[in-house]
């Protein structure tokens, strides 16, 4: 998928920070590529509800939950955008500039119609979930899209926001700077995530949200993250053996089992003691497979490769059985907090295939929402 490059973007932030386990302080000023404060900016920490506006001296406060590491993101009306990584070890001011967004194709080209290329972007964004059902774009016109009917592959690119609204979720999902390359069987998207808790209008909303959000973490990658740092595979229902790739088997635990080898030759199993606090290291060089056996997995991605998966050797072994995840670290290294949220980084942190691989963009949770303890 064609990446839309930015240049440098500014942003002059001050930051304390308490702890790496409890809540942290981030202040700044937002600027323009000019050096000159900017008010009126959006401020938020990507992939949370979290959000502030600039004022008249592009100032700004937000409080965080106390991730280990995570993205700031300013973008203004016209959509400039900058971004800043913070880590544990980020203590001093930094200056990034806000970036103009990026200039993109009016319109698309392709044979299918305009309908026809929403429902299958819908399909290919959303999946074919129980959330995603009811899931409604707020403004499909921003989106760009093509299609190649010799590859089967869709990318798209939004003019602007890109927004949608999860009912069963109870968030509205807003995405800057959105890119999304594929198909229904494998895809990628990019972007800064911002979600707006929905205004209940009944008693029983919030606790559908809960129930929902509940079932949707059960099971999941983040899940399966926090239930490692706990040192909690089993009690939360989890398996995790080395495989020789997608829809192969083993016993063989790199989690529990000593006398392993990892990418440095030396034995020692895949997961540490991260750089700061309570943060995790995940390291292996070949592929692990992963089970989740809880009451609370579904099997939702098996019928999901029934409809758009044609019938072939590695789609009935991948679907033998539910559940099933199989994981990659392209960089060989993953930092994780022990509430199983990943630390941002440029390249995936975490390549999946399988079950994981169908938890799309209807299944997004904020990283600032816990689950039931």
């Amino acid at each position: 998928m064609k990446r839309y490059a930015r240049t440098s973007a500014t942003i002059l932030f001050l930051l304390f920070f308490v702890s790496n386990a409890q809540a942290q302080t981030v202040t700044g000023t937002v600027t323009n590529a000019e050096g000159q404060a900017v008010s009126g900016a959006k401020v938020f920490l990507a992939l949370t509800t979290l959000s502030t506006t600039t004022d008249a001296q592009g100032a700004f406060s937000i409080n965080s939950p106390g991730f280990g590491a995570f993205e700031v993101v300013a973008v203004t009306t016209d959509e400039s955008l900058g971004v800043v990584t913070v880590t544990p070890d980020l203590t001093a001011a930094i200056t990034i500039k806000l970036a103009p967004k990026p200039a993109l194709p009016a319109t698309g080209s392709s044979a299918l119609s305009r309908e026809e290329l929403l429902d299958f972007f819908h399909s290919t964004a959303f999946s074919w979930t129980k959330n995603s059902e009811d899931v409604e774009i707020v403004n499909p016109d921003v989106l760009i899209l093509n299609h190649d009917p010799a590859t089967n592959i869709m990318t798209a690119a939004a003019s602007s926001a890109f927004t949608f609204r999860n009912d069963p979720l109870g968030y509205e999902v807003t995405i800057y700077d959105f890119q999304m390359g594929g198909n229904q069987v494998a895809f990628g998207w990019a972007g800064y995530v911002l979600f707006t808790p929905i205004a209940s209008s009944n008693p029983k909303d919030q606790k559908n949200w809960d129930k929902a959000r509940d079932k949707t973490y059960e099971g999941s990658q983040r899940h399966f993250l926090k239930a490692l740092a706990d040192e909690k595979l089993k009690k939360e229902e989890f398996g995790a053996y080395f495989a020789e790739g997608p829809g192969s088997q083993s016993d063989h635990s790199p989690v529990f089992e000593a006398g392993l080898k990892s990418v440095y030759g030396a034995p020692q199993p895949i997961m540490f003691t991260g750089k700061a606090g309570t943060s995790k290291r995940l390291d292996f060089s070949d592929w692990v497979r992963v089970a989740y056996f809880g009451s609370g997995g579904d099997s939702r991605w098996e019928r999901y490769i029934d409809r758009y998966w044609p019938v072939s050797e590695l789609s009935q072994v991948m679907k033998s059985e539910t559940n099933i995840s199989f994981i990659q670290l392209p960089d060989y290294q993953a930092f994780f907090d022990v509430a199983g949220i990943l630390w941002p980084t440029k390249a995936p942190s975490i390549q999946s295939m399988g079950y994981w691989s169908f938890f799309r963009l209807a299944d997004l949770l904020p990283n600032d929402w816990k689950p039931a303890e």
